[in-house]
C-alpha cells in the first residue's frame, strides 16, 4: 500500500508539472512579446 501511495504521488506531481508547462507554453505562444 505504501509503495502504491508513493507512485500515485509521483504521478500526480508529474501531471501537475506537465499541466503547468502546457499552460506556460500556451500563454507564451498566445503572447510572444512581453507586455511590459
Amino acid at each position: 500500500m505504501h509503495g502504491s501511495e508513493g507512485e500515485v504521488g509521483v504521478v500526480t506531481l508529474l501531471s501537475t508539472l506537465t499541466i503547468q508547462l502546457s499552460l506556460f507554453d500556451w500563454t507564451r505562444y498566445e503572447n510572444p512579446t512581453p507586455l511590459a
